[in-house]
């Protein structure tokens, strides 16, 4: 009897100890592949120590953050937030007098994740429009990984209207709207029955700590939260799944594109929307069917401000022919996350400073000619302007840089902007 009690109680211990060695296998598999991902480029890893749940906005950067990076070219770069969140050296507030700040909204491509600070559209986009003006050009890189115009909208009401941007920058796709739809559900309305604050499911789910902190010790608990979450009961505390190209955006999907311009005309600012460019939107045939194109994305948001009645008041700029019309896309998106490179930003921020100097308030010294504004311009109520020879703009800055440190140049790309200017 006494025996057959120890015989049991060794093969349980036996079976114990298996399992145990079977889950620390599996630990160590899963911490290869991360840290093999993390050296192939920057992952969603990344993107998540930048990224917190917030009880106010659903999700926010985190500021007064230092965290090193791989980029493409294997060179290792440190990407910094300040005091209150955006990417880059601190801010002055009250805005300086003299000085023209430009906030940048978006998601993944506006933030930068894998793209050394200065190589950013949005610090690129400053350095291409400060030689047109006397005027201090700030641009702010309020970006916010994983976060559409829903949680951007409320960051802004919550803190970043703080900043007094003469101007927001609205970068969006289709991908951002999908981040919306988990964050409907949580909104909560004021008086004026708009958006006043968004509840990260974490703050709710009993147990969500616990759940959090074995997340971050091991990755077998984050992969088995992430993936069975549902059947147990538990919530991903900050997973966040792929996004599957081809959405179904509907123009309801664009009021928080109108809320942003409501608060920020409160300040006698403006509100640009810039439809991000994406390997999926740029070439939308994919095999599988599920290619969006930004033309279709542009229309959507064209007959939603139609129906808005604010197509005067919310200008919308779309690089896409300038991205399909350059020698090859492979060098524009990075290979590892589909983001844009640094040659890709370099280029947004070629086709946005082109727009700006068109679009935004007569506060450039050598405006573009007459003849290279858009369409309609006499009706945009941005516009105001003495016409100049666009031989005297010059738009040049240090270029970025390639394998050894410089970028591949874009001869193509760079004759068919010039030839727009």
């Amino acid at each position: 009897m006494v025996r057959s009690i120890l015989r049991s109680c060794v093969r349980l211990l036996a079976a114990i100890v298996l399992l145990a060695l079977l889950v620390c296998a599996v630990e160590v598999l899963l911490r290869t592949q991360r840290l093999r991902s993390q050296l192939a480029g920057p992952s969603s890893n990344v993107v998540l120590e930048f990224t917190s749940p917030s009880q106010s906005t659903y999700i926010d950067v985190l500021p007064l953050q230092e965290i090193s990076f791989a980029t493409s070219a294997g060179e290792t770069k440190v990407c910094r937030t300040n005091e209150i969140g955006t990417r880059g050296d601190s801010l002055v507030v009250p805005k300086p007098n003299g000085t023209y700040r430009i906030l940048c909204l978006g998601s993944d491509d506006t933030f930068g994740i894998g793209v050394d600070q200065h190589h950013t559209f949005c610090h690129r986009l400053e350095n291409y429009l400060q030689p047109m003006t006397t005027q201090k050009i700030e641009v702010v890189n309020a970006g916010c990984p994983k976060a559409g115009p829903l949680v951007n909208y409320l960051r802004l009401r919550q803190h970043l209207s703080a900043l007094d941007p003469d101007v927001v920058l609205v970068n969006l796709n289709a991908e951002d709207l999908f981040h919306d739809m988990k964050v409907r559900g949580t909104v909560r309305l004021d008086e004026n029955q708009k958006p006043a604050f968004a509840i990260h499911p974490k703050f709710k789910a009993k147990g969500s700590a616990l759940v959090d902190k074995a997340c971050a010790e091991f990755i077998l608990a984050e992969w088995t939260v992430a993936h069975m979450g549902g059947l147990i009961g538990v919530n991903a505390p900050r997973s966040e799944r792929s996004v599957v190209a081809g959405l179904e955006h509907q123009q309801g999907n664009f009021q928080p594109v109108f809320l942003i311009q409501q608060l920020i005309q409160t300040a006698y600012g403006h509100v640009i929307v810039s439809i991000s460019p994406s390997p999926w939107s740029l070439q939308p045939s994919l095999p599988d069917g599920t290619g969006v194109s930004t033309s279709s994305l542009e229309n959507d948001l064209r007959t939603a401000l139609k129906q808005a009645q604010l197509t005067q008041v919310i200008p919308v700029h779309n690089s896409a022919e300038l991205f399909q019309r350059s020698p090859d896309l492979k060098y524009l998106f990075s290979p590892h996350s589909g983001l844009l490179s640094a040659q890709g930003h370099d280029l947004y921020a070629r086709s946005l400073a082109n727009f700006f100097l068109q679009t935004i308030p007569d506060i450039w010294d050598t405006p573009p000619a007459t003849s290279q504004l858009p369409p309609n311009s006499e009706s945009n109520p941005f516009m105001n302007r003495t016409p100049v020879d666009p031989a005297t703009m010059q738009l040049e800055v240090d270029q970025p840089q390639t394998g050894n440190g410089q970028l591949r140049p874009l001869p193509q790309a760079d004759m068919f902007l010039k030839e727009r200017l």
